[in-house]
């Protein structure tokens, strides 16, 4: 009788002191397993933080590489994937890395190391302070919102502008704008850019008269014209150079023949539309992604969901930028080819072009 009284209330106590020590063990492992794991992520983000400082630059950064004629002068080519993706402003994004986990499901006990574990990565799916970047190949028909302040217009078109002129040859890519008249006093400033100018160094892509830019358009349509009828498998990357028409007028021009012909192309032939305007209602309705800026803060989303592809960022408009030294700078460059016809920076300079006399 006394054993079948002491036999259960001591096995009880055995395995509940069993299940205490199995508890504190297995605590213990995934904890240290969720460190090491925790540890990992931290070097991903690291590392994804840093390649996107690296390859996306500042407005600044880019400015005084065209100052030393540095090594990653006119480093992107049409076929890489950075391609004209220009850095608008710093915030956070997704973390490029897929993690898998035990997705989480009801259960009658809470267990705090899945709740640890879904904090964890929640955490890890975003990466904070990191540049935010606009590519305009991708999203070819893009507008820029800024509502009464000429002054944030003017620093936000400059920071775009130095970074396409610093990382991409104007044998690459050539930026075409229709303005209204005076109403960017800095732009005169940006007319002797390379990157304005057809090889021929004859047509200068800059017109804020409308019978200068409808020369301007035939000129492009042919061009254009050319390129949808090669095939309907191609894209932008078959053909130089890229064409990035920048627009404060868009009301203005929306009945020339290159931009309606852009807007119902279904492809990518090497022409992006960038509109700058003060609200929607100047906009085509073909826009594929709206930058707001308003003071220093500003958003980025798409026309289609909104709520998803939202991206707030903070845009840094301290930098001042003297394009027409610049401009003088790269147009005295020059540009060497290789025998396969790919271009590459010369090996030597001679006495004369390293005091900026480039056309003697």
């Amino acid at each position: 009788l006394l054993s079948m009284i002491l036999f259960p209330i001591l096995n009880e106590k055995y395995e509940r002191k069993q299940k205490v020590k199995y508890e504190e063990t297995r605590q213990a492992r995934y904890k240290k397993y969720i460190n090491s794991k925790i540890k990992l992520i931290d070097e991903i983000m690291n590392k994804q933080r840093r390649i996107l400082y690296e390859n996306y630059a500042s407005a600044e950064e880019c400015a005084q590489i065209v100052h030393s004629k540095g090594a990653r002068l006119w480093e992107r080519e049409i076929e890489d994937e950075d391609f004209l993706s220009v850095r608008i402003g710093i915030g956070n994004i997704p973390l490029d890395v897929d993690i898998q986990y035990p997705e989480e499901q009801f259960t009658m006990e809470d267990d705090n190391l899945l709740d640890t574990l879904n904090t964890i990565v929640n955490k890890s799916k975003i990466l904070k302070n990191v540049p935010v970047t606009l590519s305009l190949t991708e999203k070819r028909i893009a507008a820029l919102i800024i509502q009464n302040d000429d002054r944030l217009v003017e620093k936000f078109l400059q920071s775009v502008i130095m970074q396409i002129i610093a990382l991409h040859s104007y044998e690459d890519v050539k930026l075409v704008f229709f303005v209204k008249k005076n109403s960017i006093p800095n732009l005169e400033h940006m007319k002797m850019l390379p990157h304005l100018w057809d090889n021929t160094r004859q047509i200068r892509f800059f017109a804020d008269d409308y019978d200068d830019m409808r020369e301007i358009s035939a000129y492009l349509e042919q061009d254009l014209n050319y390129r949808l009828g090669i095939n309907e498998d191609v894209d932008y990357r078959s053909f130089k150079p890229y064409y990035v028409i920048i627009t404060n007028d868009y009301k203005k021009i929306e009945n020339l023949e290159i931009i309606t012909n852009i807007l119902k192309s279904k492809v990518n032939v090497g022409f992006s539309i960038f509109c700058v305007a003060n609200n929607m209602v100047e906009l085509p309705n073909e826009c594929q992604t709206f930058i707001e800026v308003k003071n220093r803060n500003g958003k980025m989303y798409d026309n289609r969901n909104v709520s998803q592809s939202q991206r707030n960022f903070e845009f840094d408009d301290n930098s001042i930028f003297f394009f027409e030294r610049i401009s003088k700078e790269l147009s005295n460059i020059p540009i060497k080819y290789t025998a396969s016809k790919q271009m590459a920076l010369p090996s030597t300079y001679t006495f004369l072009e390293m005091y900026d006399v480039g056309r003697i």
